[in-house]
């Protein structure tokens, strides 16, 4: 691994005499972490005998790198593959002085590919609302693929500017920055990464994730709570902003680490991850409460109508809590949504740029349904909707798009296709054929047969 002399000499004098040992370390193969879906991964499976990241009751370490690619349960969305490391903000959300889950309002304002955003979702566990934002349009399938494949309908997607949360007015109790940086903290797990590293990149860094940082201050509601994370050891990309974010009315909130993590304390309220030292890859994170009243906060004046649909049309396919509605908008088509959070909905969609929202049911089109991917990844599926239970080698069939060949008892119409008794997608069983409803975009390209 050839790293640039300047990286090496700012390390050496951060690191001191344990400069050789971090070195060392980036020598090694990274370990491999996942993040299990709380309410879909399968309670009988060999990886539950693995050893538990010590930060996340959902992480766990993998002894050797398979090809998720070709894992059903990856593409149910029964785990997200996500660097151990970064899993402690599960654990620093759990030590915040929040108000209940019920009524938070989330913002995860970097948020592609969607690792944080997928934690965020099961921390709020269907409660409260989280906004899922990425200023980069052509990182937004990506951040969209993975929240329909997590399933809760609490969630927007939103692709705006950061500055354009100030003008929206819209406050929020957390919000999360994972600030896009130089990378160092991912040289061994993606090399590339080393040949886009420079003294220039980092500073130009510095200046993006300030700018970021002054909309951000401003979002966070009096009380509520700001993460700032990078995957850097950069002290100009990390603890640099530290007084900026003070300055900007908030104080440091002391996280209590156990010592037995080994986690490096850089102040009293931010940490550091060390390959030498942690079982995971570089990681910055610093938290803050703000204690600086807001000058304005939404009025919700001009909103967005939104329909409620009848669901009566829809029960064979959905099973509705009394708390959800299904609703449709001209922008938006019929969604399941929190009934709490309509007029938050409503109103930004004036607001903000809106590409997805809730859980897309799908329409109905004369005599027929046409349902959504969506819904079949989702926790609010009928549980008389009738199955076909597959194995790998047919599941894999499924998610590469090809056709499968159906038992004769299995009857016309729709069919959910699950694997380990965890939904997969739709299928149309039309007697001497079948239409497979995956996805196009989602589809295994790689060689497996």
């Amino acid at each position: 691994m050839n790293l640039p002399p300047e990286f090496i000499e700012r390390i050496k004098k951060q690191l001191g005499h344990e400069a050789d040992h971090f070195f060392a370390a980036l020598h090694h193969s990274p370990p491999v972490s996942i993040r299990i879906h709380p309410r879909k991964f399968p309670k009988a499976h060999v990886w539950n005998n693995l050893p538990q990241v010590p930060w996340c009751k959902e992480g766990i370490y993998l002894t050797e790198r398979p090809v998720f690619t070709l894992d059903p349960l990856f593409h149910a969305g029964a785990y997200y593959v996500q660097e151990a490391s970064s899993m402690v903000i599960s654990y620093i959300l759990n030590q915040l002085q929040t108000p209940e889950k019920a009524s938070l309002r989330v913002l995860d304002l970097c948020a592609a590919p969607g690792g944080k955003s997928t934690l965020l979702s099961s921390w709020l566990n269907g409660d409260g609302l989280l906004i899922s934002n990425e200023v980069i349009r052509s990182r937004i399938p990506a951040l969209k693929e993975n929240t329909i494949r997590w399933g809760y309908d609490n969630v927007i997607i939103t692709n705006n500017d950061p500055a354009d949360f100030i003008n929206s007015e819209l406050l929020f109790d957390i919000v999360v920055v994972d600030a896009p940086c130089s990378g160092e903290g991912l040289f061994r797990k993606d090399t590339e990464s080393i040949f886009h590293w420079s003294v220039e990149n980092t500073q130009l860094c510095t200046l993006r994730q300030k700018r970021i940082l002054e909309a951000a201050t401003e979002i966070v509601e009096e009380g509520g709570y700001l993460l700032y994370s990078t995957c850097t050891y950069n002290p100009n990309e990390n603890e640099l902003h530290r007084q900026q974010i003070i300055d900007s009315g908030f104080e440091p909130v002391v996280i209590n680490i156990p010592s037995a993590w080994n986690i490096t304390q850089l102040s009293d309220n931010s940490m550091q991850f060390y390959p030498h030292k942690n079982k995971g890859e570089g990681f910055y994170i610093a938290v803050f409460k703000k204690i600086k009243p807001n000058s304005s906060k939404a009025t919700f004046g001009k909103k967005n109508k939104l329909e409620i649909i009848n669901t009566m049309p829809y029960q064979s396919w959905i099973n509705l809590p009394d708390n959800r509605k299904l609703i449709r908008t001209e922008k938006i088509s019929a969604i399941i949504f929190p009934d709490a959070w309509l007029d938050w909905l409503a109103f930004a969609t004036n607001k903000l740029r809106i590409v997805h929202a809730g859980i897309e049911v799908g329409e109905i089109k004369g005599k027929d349904y046409i349902l959504s991917h969506a819904l079949a990844m989702s926790l609010f599926i009928n549980k008389e909707v009738k199955t076909l239970e597959v194995d790998e080698f047919q599941a894999r069939l499924f998610l590469s798009k090809e056709s499968l060949v159906l038992p004769e008892s299995i009857p016309h119409g729709y069919i959910l296709i699950s694997f380990q008794q965890i939904p997969l997608g739709w299928l149309k069983n039309l007697g001497n054929r079948s239409n497979n409803l995956y996805p196009q975009e989602f589809r295994i390209r790689m060689r497996w047969k």
